[in-house]
Protein backbone atom coordinates (compact mmCIF):
# COMPACT_ATOMS: atom_id res chain seq x y z
CA UNK A 1 0.00 0.00 0.00
CA UNK A 2 1.45 3.41 -0.91
CA UNK A 3 2.13 5.86 1.92
CA UNK A 4 -0.42 8.60 2.57
CA UNK A 5 0.00 11.76 0.55
CA UNK A 6 1.93 14.68 2.00
CA UNK A 7 -0.03 17.56 3.50
CA UNK A 8 -0.10 20.82 1.61
CA UNK A 9 3.11 22.88 1.74
CA UNK A 10 3.43 25.13 4.77
CA UNK A 11 6.04 27.38 3.17
CA UNK A 12 6.28 29.24 -0.12
CA UNK A 13 10.01 29.41 -0.81
CA UNK A 14 11.17 32.43 -2.80
CA UNK A 15 14.87 32.72 -3.69
CA UNK A 16 15.80 36.41 -3.28
CA UNK A 17 17.60 38.00 -4.83
CA UNK A 18 18.65 35.55 -7.53
CA UNK A 19 18.05 38.71 -9.54
CA UNK A 20 15.96 41.82 -9.04
CA UNK A 21 12.95 40.26 -10.78
CA UNK A 22 12.68 37.77 -7.92
CA UNK A 23 11.11 40.53 -5.84
CA UNK A 24 8.25 40.67 -8.33
CA UNK A 25 7.39 37.08 -7.39
CA UNK A 26 6.49 38.15 -3.86
CA UNK A 27 3.04 39.41 -4.87
CA UNK A 28 2.13 35.99 -6.27
CA UNK A 29 3.84 34.29 -3.31
CA UNK A 30 1.61 36.27 -0.93
CA UNK A 31 -1.53 35.11 -2.76
CA UNK A 32 -0.31 31.51 -2.68
CA UNK A 33 0.60 31.74 0.99
CA UNK A 34 -2.88 32.98 1.85
CA UNK A 35 -4.47 30.22 -0.25
CA UNK A 36 -2.39 27.51 1.45
CA UNK A 37 -2.29 29.17 4.88
CA UNK A 38 1.46 29.04 4.57
CA UNK A 39 4.33 31.36 5.31
CA UNK A 40 6.69 32.99 2.86
CA UNK A 41 10.30 32.00 3.37
CA UNK A 42 12.80 34.23 1.66
CA UNK A 43 15.95 32.40 0.60
CA UNK A 44 18.89 34.70 -0.02
CA UNK A 45 21.05 32.71 -2.44
CA UNK A 46 24.75 33.48 -2.36
CA UNK A 47 26.38 33.45 -5.79
CA UNK A 48 28.64 30.39 -5.83
CA UNK A 49 30.27 31.56 -9.06
CA UNK A 50 31.34 34.85 -7.46
CA UNK A 51 32.79 33.02 -4.47
CA UNK A 52 34.64 30.60 -6.74
CA UNK A 53 36.08 33.47 -8.78
CA UNK A 54 37.21 35.30 -5.65
CA UNK A 55 39.08 32.21 -4.49
CA UNK A 56 41.29 32.22 -7.59
CA UNK A 57 44.69 33.92 -7.11
CA UNK A 58 44.57 35.78 -10.43
CA UNK A 59 41.10 37.35 -10.03
CA UNK A 60 41.22 41.15 -10.03
CA UNK A 61 38.63 43.88 -9.52
CA UNK A 62 38.57 47.53 -10.54
CA UNK A 63 37.56 49.94 -7.77
CA UNK A 64 34.58 52.06 -8.80
CA UNK A 65 35.81 55.42 -7.45
CA UNK A 66 39.60 55.21 -7.87
CA UNK A 67 39.71 52.98 -10.93
CA UNK A 68 42.57 51.05 -9.37
CA UNK A 69 43.09 47.36 -10.06
CA UNK A 70 43.26 45.17 -6.99
CA UNK A 71 42.86 41.61 -5.77
CA UNK A 72 39.40 40.26 -5.02
CA UNK A 73 39.27 38.45 -1.69
CA UNK A 74 36.70 35.88 -0.61
CA UNK A 75 36.18 37.86 2.60
CA UNK A 76 35.18 40.90 0.54
CA UNK A 77 32.56 38.92 -1.37
CA UNK A 78 31.21 37.33 1.82
CA UNK A 79 30.94 40.76 3.48
CA UNK A 80 29.02 42.07 0.46
CA UNK A 81 26.65 39.10 0.65
CA UNK A 82 26.02 39.73 4.36
CA UNK A 83 25.12 43.35 3.65
CA UNK A 84 22.81 42.35 0.78
CA UNK A 85 21.16 39.66 2.91
CA UNK A 86 20.49 42.18 5.67
CA UNK A 87 18.79 44.57 3.25
CA UNK A 88 16.83 41.71 1.68
CA UNK A 89 15.57 40.58 5.08
CA UNK A 90 14.34 44.07 5.95
CA UNK A 91 12.61 44.45 2.60
CA UNK A 92 10.94 41.04 2.85
CA UNK A 93 9.73 41.72 6.37
CA UNK A 94 8.21 45.06 5.41
CA UNK A 95 6.40 43.52 2.42
CA UNK A 96 4.98 40.57 4.36
CA UNK A 97 3.81 42.75 7.21
CA UNK A 98 1.89 44.92 4.74
CA UNK A 99 0.33 41.77 3.26
CA UNK A 100 -0.41 40.28 6.70
CA UNK A 101 1.47 37.11 5.77
CA UNK A 102 3.75 35.13 8.06
CA UNK A 103 7.37 35.11 6.92
CA UNK A 104 10.86 33.88 7.68
CA UNK A 105 14.28 34.38 6.13
CA UNK A 106 17.23 32.12 5.45
CA UNK A 107 20.65 32.64 3.91
CA UNK A 108 21.51 29.82 1.51
CA UNK A 109 25.28 30.17 1.77
CA UNK A 110 28.15 28.17 0.35
CA UNK A 111 28.09 25.64 3.19
CA UNK A 112 24.34 25.02 2.90
CA UNK A 113 24.37 24.81 -0.90
CA UNK A 114 27.21 22.28 -0.97
CA UNK A 115 25.78 20.08 1.78
CA UNK A 116 23.19 18.39 -0.47
CA UNK A 117 23.94 16.75 -3.77
CA UNK A 118 21.37 17.60 -6.47
CA UNK A 119 21.56 14.06 -7.81
CA UNK A 120 20.33 12.53 -4.58
CA UNK A 121 17.11 10.57 -4.79
CA UNK A 122 13.86 11.70 -3.22
CA UNK A 123 13.31 11.27 0.49
CA UNK A 124 12.77 7.78 1.82
CA UNK A 125 10.04 7.22 4.39
CA UNK A 126 8.87 4.40 6.57
CA UNK A 127 6.14 2.31 4.97
CA UNK A 128 2.67 3.62 5.71
CA UNK A 129 3.92 6.98 6.96
CA UNK A 130 3.24 10.21 5.10
CA UNK A 131 6.25 12.12 3.84
CA UNK A 132 6.83 15.35 5.78
CA UNK A 133 5.69 18.53 4.09
CA UNK A 134 8.46 20.95 3.31
CA UNK A 135 7.77 23.73 0.88
CA UNK A 136 6.78 24.88 -2.58
CA UNK A 137 9.73 26.49 -4.36
CA UNK A 138 8.56 29.45 -6.48
CA UNK A 139 10.89 30.31 -9.37
CA UNK A 140 10.82 32.91 -12.09
CA UNK A 141 10.16 31.49 -15.55
CA UNK A 142 13.69 32.40 -16.54
CA UNK A 143 14.67 29.20 -14.73
CA UNK A 144 13.59 27.53 -17.98
CA UNK A 145 16.47 29.28 -19.70
CA UNK A 146 20.19 28.88 -19.03
CA UNK A 147 20.66 29.83 -15.40
CA UNK A 148 23.90 31.01 -13.81
CA UNK A 149 22.80 29.54 -10.52
CA UNK A 150 21.42 26.26 -11.86
CA UNK A 151 23.36 24.18 -9.31
CA UNK A 152 22.14 26.35 -6.45
CA UNK A 153 18.51 26.10 -7.61
CA UNK A 154 18.75 22.32 -7.87
CA UNK A 155 20.22 22.08 -4.38
CA UNK A 156 17.51 24.33 -2.97
CA UNK A 157 14.82 22.20 -4.60
CA UNK A 158 16.39 19.03 -3.21
CA UNK A 159 16.89 20.28 0.33
CA UNK A 160 13.86 22.52 0.86
CA UNK A 161 10.93 21.59 -1.37
CA UNK A 162 8.54 18.84 -2.37
CA UNK A 163 7.39 20.63 -5.51
CA UNK A 164 8.39 23.53 -7.74
CA UNK A 165 6.18 26.26 -9.19
CA UNK A 166 7.33 28.35 -12.16
CA UNK A 167 5.85 31.73 -12.96
CA UNK A 168 6.62 34.60 -15.33
CA UNK A 169 7.24 37.56 -13.02
CA UNK A 170 6.86 39.96 -15.96
CA UNK A 171 3.23 38.92 -16.54
CA UNK A 172 0.09 39.85 -14.69
CA UNK A 173 -1.80 37.43 -12.44
CA UNK A 174 -2.04 33.77 -13.57
CA UNK A 175 -4.87 32.71 -15.84
CA UNK A 176 -4.42 28.97 -15.27
CA UNK A 177 -2.63 26.44 -13.08
CA UNK A 178 -0.78 23.79 -15.10
CA UNK A 179 0.41 20.60 -13.44
CA UNK A 180 2.93 18.24 -15.01
CA UNK A 181 1.52 15.06 -13.48
CA UNK A 182 3.71 12.04 -12.77
CA UNK A 183 1.51 10.18 -10.32
CA UNK A 184 2.09 12.20 -7.14
CA UNK A 185 -1.36 12.76 -5.65
CA UNK A 186 0.04 15.39 -3.28
CA UNK A 187 1.01 17.59 -6.23
CA UNK A 188 -2.40 16.95 -7.78
CA UNK A 189 -4.06 18.15 -4.59
CA UNK A 190 -1.72 21.14 -4.41
CA UNK A 191 -2.47 22.25 -7.98
CA UNK A 192 -6.21 21.77 -7.49
CA UNK A 193 -6.13 23.76 -4.26
CA UNK A 194 -4.26 26.64 -5.87
CA UNK A 195 -6.59 26.72 -8.89
CA UNK A 196 -9.66 26.75 -6.66
CA UNK A 197 -8.30 29.43 -4.32
CA UNK A 198 -7.31 31.68 -7.25
CA UNK A 199 -10.53 30.88 -9.14
CA UNK A 200 -8.69 29.92 -12.34
CA UNK A 201 -8.79 26.75 -14.49
CA UNK A 202 -6.67 23.68 -13.77
CA UNK A 203 -4.88 21.93 -16.63
CA UNK A 204 -3.08 18.62 -16.18
CA UNK A 205 -0.34 17.50 -18.56
CA UNK A 206 0.66 13.83 -18.64
CA UNK A 207 3.93 13.01 -20.34
CA UNK A 208 5.40 9.54 -19.81
CA UNK A 209 7.71 7.17 -21.65
CA UNK A 210 5.14 4.62 -22.79
CA UNK A 211 1.47 4.66 -23.83
CA UNK A 212 0.63 2.23 -21.02
CA UNK A 213 2.25 4.43 -18.38
CA UNK A 214 0.46 7.48 -19.73
CA UNK A 215 -2.89 5.66 -19.76
CA UNK A 216 -2.41 4.56 -16.13
CA UNK A 217 -1.62 8.11 -15.04
CA UNK A 218 -4.60 9.53 -16.89
CA UNK A 219 -6.87 6.92 -15.30
CA UNK A 220 -5.49 7.69 -11.83
CA UNK A 221 -5.86 11.44 -12.31
CA UNK A 222 -9.44 11.12 -13.53
CA UNK A 223 -10.31 8.91 -10.61
CA UNK A 224 -8.85 11.43 -8.16
CA UNK A 225 -10.64 14.33 -9.85
CA UNK A 226 -13.97 12.50 -9.78
CA UNK A 227 -13.55 11.49 -6.14
CA UNK A 228 -12.74 15.06 -5.06
CA UNK A 229 -15.19 16.68 -7.50
CA UNK A 230 -12.53 18.80 -9.11
CA UNK A 231 -12.86 20.00 -12.69
CA UNK A 232 -9.73 19.98 -14.82
CA UNK A 233 -8.60 19.62 -18.41
CA UNK A 234 -6.46 16.53 -18.99
CA UNK A 235 -3.99 16.50 -21.84
CA UNK A 236 -1.78 13.62 -22.93
CA UNK A 237 1.54 14.71 -24.38
CA UNK A 238 3.63 12.63 -26.71
CA UNK A 239 6.95 11.69 -25.19
CA UNK A 240 9.40 14.45 -26.05
CA UNK A 241 13.08 15.08 -25.55
CA UNK A 242 14.18 17.47 -22.77
CA UNK A 243 14.57 20.43 -25.15
CA UNK A 244 11.02 20.14 -26.46
CA UNK A 245 9.70 19.56 -22.95
CA UNK A 246 11.35 22.79 -21.78
CA UNK A 247 10.05 24.65 -24.83
CA UNK A 248 6.52 23.35 -24.33
CA UNK A 249 6.47 24.69 -20.77
CA UNK A 250 7.97 28.00 -21.89
CA UNK A 251 5.17 28.39 -24.44
CA UNK A 252 2.43 28.30 -21.80
CA UNK A 253 1.13 31.84 -21.39
CA UNK A 254 0.19 33.29 -18.00
CA UNK A 255 0.38 29.88 -16.38
CA UNK A 256 1.50 28.97 -12.88
CA UNK A 257 3.28 25.69 -13.66
CA UNK A 258 3.65 23.05 -10.95
CA UNK A 259 6.36 20.47 -11.57
CA UNK A 260 8.36 17.92 -9.62
CA UNK A 261 12.03 18.26 -8.69
CA UNK A 262 12.98 15.76 -11.39
CA UNK A 263 11.40 18.07 -13.98
CA UNK A 264 13.47 20.99 -12.72
CA UNK A 265 16.60 18.88 -13.07
CA UNK A 266 15.61 18.03 -16.65
CA UNK A 267 14.90 21.66 -17.54
CA UNK A 268 18.12 23.10 -16.11
CA UNK A 269 20.31 20.26 -17.41
CA UNK A 270 18.94 20.80 -20.91
CA UNK A 271 19.41 24.57 -20.63
CA UNK A 272 23.03 24.05 -19.59
CA UNK A 273 23.61 21.58 -22.44
CA UNK A 274 22.12 24.03 -24.94
CA UNK A 275 24.68 26.69 -24.04
CA UNK A 276 27.53 24.29 -23.31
Amino acid sequence: MPPPARPLPRRILVPIPVDEASWDALTLAASMAKALRAEIRGLFVEDLDALAAASLPFTRVIAFQSGRLGALEVTQVEAAFRAQASRARQRLGAFCERQAVAWSFEVANRQALTAVEPEEAADTNDAGRAAPARGLLLLDRRALRPARQATALLRLAQSHSDAVAIWDTMARSPMQVVLVYRGDSANLELAAHLAQAMDIPLRILVNEASPDATANLVHGAREWLDTHRVHATLQELAKTDPARFRQSLASLERALIVIERVDLMTILADAAATTG
